[in-house]
C-alpha cells in the first residue's frame, strides 16, 4: 500500500520535468581544475575550498575525472612529487550523466555511486550531483508541497533515498521523523526517538531553535559524540508560521582524512611552497543568488545556458533586485572567466567618459581584447553613443571576443517601441533576457537572504551572529521591500549596528516594517489558522470514528503531535 503510493508519488513528479531533470537540482557551485595542472595545485584547492570532488577537465571543459582527498593522500603516500601533473596520472572515474537525465533514471546505489558528473549536449560540465544535491532537492519539493496531501510521502522519499542522517521536528521540537542513518549514528532506535525532544536525542542539536527562529542555516559544525559534523537546518513555512524543520546531518563533515593531509603537508613542505594565484577560470559560481524559488531556480538555469553562448545578455529588473551579482556570475560561467570583467555605469558616467571608454583609442571595443562588457542601465545612453555602438555591432568580425552583458531598470522593448530607445540597435544586439523578479515577488526566499546576509554582515564586522525571533521573521517576510535585496542589505546593516541583543524581535524592527503590520493583524491571522487546524482534526476524529493513529496518518502528522494539538485546542 504504501509502496504504491510512493510509486504513484514518484511518477507525479516524473510527469513535472522541472522538478525532476537533473539540471534542476544539480550543484553549479563547483570548482574544477585543468588537466595540465599539477598535483600540488589540486590538493590546494581542496584544502582552501574544504571540498570533497573536485572534476579534472579538458581545454574545453570536459570531464576527464576527479579528485578527491583520498586520492590526493594515496598519491603522496605513494611517493607521487607535488608537480606531478594531473594528465599523467589516472584520475578516479566518475559516472558521467545529461542534465536533462530526470531524478527517478539515476542509477543510485549501484558500484557505490556517491557522485555524479553532470554534462550538457555538448558534453561539457555544468555541475555536479551527490546525495546532498538529491536530498536538497527532495527537501524543496516537500517545502513546495507542504499543503498538499502528499507531504508524508515525499518525507519517505527523503528518508528512503538518505544515506545520512534526516531528522524531522514539529513546531514544538518533538521529533516526527528519524532515518535508519540517523539512527545507526546515534544508536538511539527509531522508535524510542519518535515523539521525544529533539534535545533528547540529538547531542548538541540546535534544531527545536530553528522552528522558534524559522531561519535556515546550511553548512554549520555540530559535534555529536565527539566529532564534528556538517549539518543543514531548514524551517518549514505553512501559512505565515513555521510548522516543522528538517535536520540533515552530512557524515563526510571535518573528516580525519583533512588531518591526515595537515601532517603530511608539513612533511613534505608544502606550506612553504608559494603557488601562482589560481585564476577565476577554475571556480564558476551562482551562490550570490540566494533563494529555492522557482523564479530563481529558472534563472539560474537561463544564466547557466548564456553563459556558454556568446549572445548578448539583457538583465531587466527593478533597482537592488541583484542583477549585477548576475552579471559576475555569468561572465564567472562563461569560457572567458580568466579574463577581465568591465563595469561602465551609463547612469553615473559622463557621455563623453562613456564614449571614450567604449570607442577611445584604448577603449574596451576598439582594443578588441578577450572580456565580459557589462553596460548598466544602458537605456541611459545618448542616442549618440547608441549609433555609434550600433555601426559598431553591425561590422564586427566573426567571433568578436568580448561577451556583452547590458541591464535596464526599464522595458528595453517598450522603450524601443516608443522610440525612447534605438529600435535598430535593440534589433541588433537581439538579446537573451533574465527578467530578475522583485523580493516582495518571492517572499519564500526572504529567511535564506536573511541567513546568509547577516553571516556576511557579522563577519565583516568581527561580532558573533545574531538570529531572528520567528516573529520578526514573519514581519520581515511581509514587509514590502521597494528596495529590494540592495533594502534588505540596508536594514540588517542598521540592526547588527543597533540591535545589543544576540536576539532580534519584532520591537527591534526599523518604524518602516512594523507600521502597517500590527501584532494584533497577525495574531488574528494566526487565531483564524488556528481555528481552521482545529476543526480540521475534528472533523477527520469524527471520519475516522476517534481513532488517532488513522486521524494523525491523514493529517501526515506524528501520533504524539496530535495528542498535544487536541490538547492545545481543547479537544
Amino acid at each position: 500500500m504504501f509502496k504504491d503510493s510512493f510509486i504513484n508519488t514518484l511518477i507525479q513528479f516524473e510527469n513535472d520535468k522541472k522538478w525532476m531533470s537533473v539540471a534542476n537540482w544539480m550543484n553549479e557551485n563547483f570548482s574544477v581544475i585543468q588537466s595540465d595542472r599539477t598535483l600540488l595545485e589540486a590538493a590546494k584547492i581542496l584544502k582552501e575550498w574544504n571540498i570533497e570532488h573536485l572534476p579534472i577537465v579538458d581545454q574545453q571543459q570536459r570531464p576527464i575525472g576527479m579528485m578527491t582527498p583520498h586520492h590526493i593522500l594515496e598519491a603522496f603516500v605513494n611517493g607521487r612529487d607535488q608537480h606531478t601533473l594531473l594528465e599523467t596520472m589516472l584520475p578516479m572515474q566518475v559516472a558521467e550523466i545529461d542534465e536533462r537525465t530526470l531524478l527517478s533514471g539515476l542509477p543510485l546505489g549501484s558500484n557505490n555511486t556517491t557522485v555524479f558528473m553532470v554534462k550538457n549536449q555538448q558534453g561539457v560540465l555544468t555541475g555536479l550531483l551527490t546525495q546532498r544535491e538529491i536530498f536538497k532537492g527532495l527537501t524543496a519539493l516537500m517545502e513546495s508541497y507542504i499543503q498538499n496531501e502528499k507531504v508524508t510521502d515525499i518525507l519517505s522519499v527523503i528518508l528512503e533515498k538518505a544515506y545520512e542522517g534526516i531528522a524531522v521536528v514539529d513546531e514544538d521540537g518533538m521529533i516526527i521523523e528519524f532515518n535508519d542513518a540517523y539512527s545507526k549514528f546515534t544508536g538511539v532506535p527509531r522508535s524510542e526517538a519518535m515523539g521525544r525532544h529533539v534535545t533528547d536525542v540529538i547531542e548538541n542539536t540546535n534544531l527545536h531553535e530553528t522552528v522558534q527562529k524559522g531561519i535556515p542555516e546550511r553548512g554549520v559544525l555540530q559535534n555529536i559524540q565527539g566529532q564534528d559534523m556538517v549539518v543543514h537546518r531548514i524551517p518549514i513555512w505553512k501559512n505565515g508560521k513555521v510548522v516543522a524543520a528538517i535536520g540533515m546531518l552530512i557524515f563526510e563533515g571535518v573528516s580525519e582524512i583533512y588531518r591526515i593531509y595537515e601532517r603530511l603537508q608539513l612533511q613534505k613542505g608544502l606550506a612553504d611552497t608559494e603557488l601562482p594565484p589560481l585564476s577565476s577560470e577554475g571556480f564558476s559560481s551562482l551562490n550570490q543568488m540566494i533563494g529555492t524559488s522557482e523564479a530563481i531556480s529558472d534563472l539560474k538555469r537561463i544564466a547557466r545556458t548564456a553563459a556558454r553562448t556568446q549572445a548578448v545578455v539583457l538583465l531587466s529588473g527593478e533597482r537592488g533586485t541583484g542583477k549585477n551579482a548576475f552579471a559576475e556570475s555569468i561572465h564567472l560561467l562563461s569560457p572567458i572567466a580568466s579574463k577581465s570583467f568591465t563595469i561602465i555605469h551609463c547612469t553615473v558616467e559622463g557621455s563623453k567618459n562613456v564614449e571614450e571608454q567604449l570607442f577611445g583609442q584604448h577603449g574596451i571595443l576598439t582594443s578588441g581584447n578577450e572580456c565580459t562588457l557589462y553596460l548598466q542601465d544602458i537605456e541611459a545612453l545618448s542616442m549618440t553613443i547608441q549609433m555609434k555602438l550600433l555601426d559598431f555591432l553591425r561590422h564586427a568580425p566573426e567571433g568578436f571576443p568580448i561577451q556583452l552583458i547590458i541591464s535596464s531598470t526599464q522595458d528595453l522593448f517598450e522603450l524601443a517601441e516608443s522610440d525612447a530607445f534605438s529600435s535598430e540597435l535593440y534589433a541588433q544586439l537581439n538579446p537573451l533576457q533574465l527578467n530578475i523578479p522583485a523580493l516582495r515577488n518571492r517572499k519564500e526566499d526572504i529567511p535564506y537572504l536573511l541567513s546568509h546576509y547577516m553571516q556576511e554582515i557579522c563577519y565583516t564586522h568581527k561580532i558573533p551572529e545574531k538570529s531572528f525571533t520567528t516573529s520578526a521573521v514573519t514581519y520581515l517576510m511581509n514587509y514590502e521591500w521597494r528596495g529590494n535585496i540592495e533594502e534588505l542589505i540596508d536594514v540588517l546593516e542598521h540592526l547588527v549596528s543597533t540591535v545589543n541583543s544576540d536576539h532580534i524581535d519584532v520591537t527591534d524592527l526599523p518604524k518602516l516594517i512594523v507600521d502597517g503590520q500590527s501584532i494584533h493583524t497577525l495574531e488574528n491571522i494566526r487565531e483564524k489558522q488556528d481555528a481552521e487546524e482545529k476543526k480540521m482534526i475534528i472533523d477527520l476524529l469524527d471520519k475516522t470514528d476517534g481513532n488517532k493513529s488513522k486521524t494523525a496518518e491523514l493529517l501526515g502528522i506524528h501520533r504524539t503531535t496530535l495528542y498535544k494539538k487536541m490538547r492545545k485546542f481543547n479537544i
